[in-house]
């Protein structure tokens, strides 16, 4: 078998499933909730990925919202690479998140386990606050905002995607002031027309 030197994985633990209702989301909601990818799945998606590059495994959790999953997924997660890897097998995680779902234990497992986090943040809670909601139809922002402290503690500091929309665009300075002025620097602009 052929070993490559690099592949990343984007891997959608729960699918498409999701606990925000963004208006402008790809996923025309509500595809079938398909639960979480069992351990059956899981442990054949790591072996064949060690058995393609067996040095270093970079994964890009995603979804819909891969929080979703629950701590214990990412634990077995690590600990199968660990089963399952060579001595000298390195990993690396990535997760882009709304963030509302997190909490001082994900961030400190996020923390010593090698995850970098991706937070979903538009702007300052004016211009958020018309795109990004939860199911309930409350805004995300102050549980996202929460989110970025929480990661700081654990000394994760955030990325972040930033959807620009017909909408947000025309507040652009006032959406890079916002992230200046709450020290994220790490920032992505994903364009959307709806």
């Amino acid at each position: 078998m052929k070993n490559y030197r690099w592949i990343a994985l984007q891997v959608k633990p729960v699918g498409e499933n999701c606990n925000s209702n963004c208006i402008y989301c790809y996923n025309p909601k509500k595809k079938a909730d398909l639960g979480i990818m069992t351990t059956d799945v899981l442990d054949f998606l790591i072996k064949t990925y060690i058995e393609y590059s067996p040095q270093h495994l970079t994964f890009s959790w995603h979804g819909g919202e891969p929080m979703i999953a629950g701590l214990p997924f990412y634990e077995k997660v690590v600990e199968k690479i660990a089963t399952f890897g060579n001595p000298g097998l390195t990993s690396y995680h990535m997760m882009q998140t709304n963030g509302t779902l997190m909490t001082d234990e994900f961030a400190r497992f996020f923390s010593l386990n090698n995850f970098s986090i991706g937070v979903s943040i538009d702007g300052s809670e004016k211009i958020h606050s018309k795109h990004r909601f939860l199911n309930n139809g409350d805004s995300t922002f102050h549980a996202t905002m929460k989110a970025v402290k929480i990661l700081r503690s654990n000394k994760i500091e955030p990325a972040v995607i930033c959807t620009v929309t017909k909408k947000s665009y025309r507040y652009a300075k006032e959406i890079l002031r916002f992230f200046v002025k709450n020290k994220l620097f790490e920032l992505s602009f994903s364009p959307c027309v709806y």
